[in-house]
């Protein structure tokens, strides 16, 4: 019987069934900061034109991005022996603000809130990343309405 540290995470199965994917939406939300939106579906960013067929039973969406929001924000981070990628919180938050009429309403402002307790976050990134998403004024109507 194999040790339950040898058996790879939920997390580290999808990444390896998506190598070149990235963890991203309600995905990276709850990975960052648990949520009481937990997803029932694997988000995971790849770049837009590329194809992908998945393999396993692992329920997982993918997201086309353009090359630019795709690598905008991505970090690495290690699980067990594994390597996972995911947004960083600022592109997470971004993300979040340009698909919110599809994903679960209350999303945002819970977003929003726990990114704002964050004592890591980054404004000025976050502002970057904004510019980049082309949702700056869409940003700006939600800090607005926190303070």
């Amino acid at each position: 019987m194999l040790a339950d540290a040898a058996l790879p995470s939920p997390l580290t199965e999808v990444a390896a069934m998506v190598p070149d994917g990235v963890f991203c939406l309600g995905s990276a939300l709850a990975f960052h900061n648990p949520t009481t939106n937990e997803p029932n579906t694997y988000h995971i960013a790849i770049r837009q034109g590329a194809k992908k067929r998945l393999h396993g039973n692992m329920p997982v969406t993918l997201h086309h991005f353009s090359a630019q929001q795709y690598e905008t924000g991505l970090s690495e981070y290690k699980i067990d022996a594994y390597s996972v990628r995911v947004y960083n919180p600022e592109k997470t938050l971004c993300d979040i603000i340009r698909f919110r009429n599809t994903l679960v309403p209350g999303i945002v402002k819970e977003a929003l809130e726990n990114y704002m307790k964050m004592k890591t976050r980054d404004l000025p990134e976050l502002r970057e990343y904004s510019k980049i998403m082309k949702i700056e004024k869409i940003l700006d109507r939600y800090m607005e309405v926190m303070v």
